[in-house]
């Protein structure tokens, strides 16, 4: 039992060093973000894609509010994707 305990843990460690850690540590770059808050009462339904792309969207800083609960937040996120990450 200890022999198969032994092959069964470098398994996990194998798969954590060559496949987990690589992919949740990885480079970052900024993001700009804006949002845009719909309007239309809480009880209505959600604004649609068509009306969202239409909208003025205004910065958005980490942190900020989202708005009140249950409202529609569309949000618009533009950067640049390094030529290393293709």
């Amino acid at each position: 039992m200890d022999d198969e305990a032994a092959l069964i843990q470098k398994r996990i460690d194998r798969f954590l060093r060559e496949r987990l850690r690589p992919a949740v540590y990885r480079a970052v770059v900024p993001l700009q973000v804006s949002a845009w808050v719909s309007a239309a009462p809480v009880k209505d339904a959600p604004a649609t894609f068509a009306e969202a792309v239409q909208q003025s969207y205004a910065p958005f800083a980490p942190g900020e509010a989202w708005g009140r609960p249950w409202a529609t937040v569309w949000f618009h996120a533009t950067g640049v994707i390094p030529a290393g990450w293709a």
